[in-house]
């Protein structure tokens, strides 16, 4: 990755951390909601089913995820937020199914992987086993290629 690029990865980690110290968060349902919202561009309530038709915005382009997820694109936080936000709305098997068969993200694949990743941390924070504060570590430590 060149120097001038950014490791949206990395601010992806940034952004997790910030986020759980907020006062705001008060459940991991806020937490993912909130990632969400800041990452993707996935509004809260009734319009984040809109959001997540249209795969959200690119609100951290950049690189800086490992290999087997890097698709090329710019827009890998995007896709995690966004299936993370998915997957705490719909579940993981109906996040999965249309990752698979809608978007066409088979599980072999740098998007695949990721998506089978962002649904794993939903639901880790969602079942308690991941806290928001730890989030950030999370990222980096099974998603990111190098953070300072």
């Amino acid at each position: 990755m060149p120097a001038s690029e950014t490791n949206a990865c990395c601010k992806l980690a940034e952004l997790a951390e910030e986020l759980a110290a907020s006062q705001d968060i008060r459940t991991a349902q806020d937490f993912i909601f909130r990632l969400g919202e800041r990452a993707a561009g996935i509004r809260p309530g009734f319009r984040s089913f809109f959001d997540l038709f249209l795969a959200g915005r690119n609100l951290l382009p950049g690189h800086g995820f490992r290999p087997e997820f890097e698709d090329g694109s710019d827009g890998q936080a995007r896709h995690f937020a966004g299936v993370a936000v998915c997957s705490a709305i719909l579940g993981p098997k109906l996040t999965i199914w249309l990752s698979e068969k809608i978007r066409l993200d088979p599980p072999d694949q740098p998007d695949g992987r990721l998506t089978l990743m962002a649904v794993s941390f939903s639901q880790k924070l969602v079942r308690g086993e991941l806290l928001p504060q730890a989030s950030g570590h999370w990222i980096r430590e099974n998603l990111c290629l190098d953070c300072p």
